[in-house]
């Protein structure tokens, strides 16, 4: 709306347009000053964040390094001073069980001569009783002696000569196995049976064979090992030369053994020197003679 005053006319709604640009300026100057404060406060927080940043990507100092360095060392010390005595120790108690287990074997040994001295005593005091009762009564002793070895003589003929037969006997049937028109597989049963007869032949032979003396062996094998008793198994016995005490060590000379049990055609004995590791099944050992004997 327009009037007439006395400097003119002038619109009454201008000026209340310039109080409400007014009004709008000056709350719009406040808000930029509260944004300015804002921003200037964003701009602070993100700096000190960043420093932090950067100081924690920094490398540490030497002297804190250093001091870092020495405490590891000094846990390492720590550590292989523990697993030192630790070692210590454990050596000291391997040097223990070995001591004891050398004892436990020298008086196995020691056992074991008492026992091949008792036994040659046992031996001798038979043979005396033997003489004595020759003695007491003469005539029936010798009767009886006579009469024993007269009965194993003819066993002896008796089995010689049934082997012999029996060795013919097989080799006529090998004869009529090969002719032609045999049934194979009657032939293979007769194979087999021809095979295990040659078996007890050669039994036969080796049981009349007179025992060989104590000179006679020469070498012999290993047929088992005993790692606990550390002990093993001959393939030689008392029919072949070898005798309770004698030694056999092998060809290297890292290990020998004593025997202590006989029989026919095979024998056991103890390890002297050595260890089961030195040798192995079918190792070739040597005879030495006795105990005594290889000390001299």
């Amino acid at each position: 709306m327009k009037t007439i005053g006395e400097k003119g006319i002038f619109d009454r709604t201008d000026g209340k347009n310039l109080k409400k640009n007014g009004f709008f300026l000056r709350n719009d100057w406040n808000f930029l000053k509260v944004c300015a404060i804002l921003l200037a406060l964003c701009a602070q927080i993100c700096f000190v964040v960043e420093g932090v940043d950067v100081r924690r990507k920094m490398p540490k100092p030497a002297w804190q390094l250093e001091k870092e360095l020495k405490a590891l060392r000094q846990e390492s010390e720590k550590k292989l001073a523990v697993l030192t005595n630790e070692r210590d120790r454990l050596r000291s108690e391997v040097k223990t069980l070995q001591e004891e287990n050398s004892l436990i074997r020298k008086e196995l040994i020691e056992t074991l001569e008492k026992y091949s001295m008792l036994a040659e005593k046992l031996k001798r005091l038979e043979r005396s009783a033997a003489a004595v009762i020759e003695t007491l009564k003469p005539e029936y002793s010798d009767v009886r002696a006579d009469e024993s070895a007269e009965s194993l003589r003819t066993v002896m003929q008796s089995s010689v000569a049934l082997a012999s037969a029996a060795a013919a006997f097989c080799g006529e049937v090998e004869k009529l196995i090969a002719l032609p028109g045999m049934d194979s597989v009657r032939a293979a049963k007769l194979r087999v049976m021809i095979t295990q007869i040659r078996s007890q032949i050669r039994n036969i032979v080796r049981y009349n064979t007179p025992p060989a003396g104590p000179q006679g062996i020469t070498t012999c094998r290993i047929l088992k090992i005993d790692e606990k008793l550390k002990a093993a198994v001959f393939s030689a016995g008392y029919r072949n030369g070898l005798r309770a005490g004698m030694v056999l060590r092998t060809a290297d000379g890292k290990a020998s053994f004593q025997i202590i049990l006989l029989k026919d055609f095979t024998s056991a004995g103890l390890f002297l020197t050595g260890s089961p590791r030195d040798v192995s099944i079918g190792t070739e050992l040597l005879a030495t003679g006795s105990k005594t004997a290889t000390k001299q």
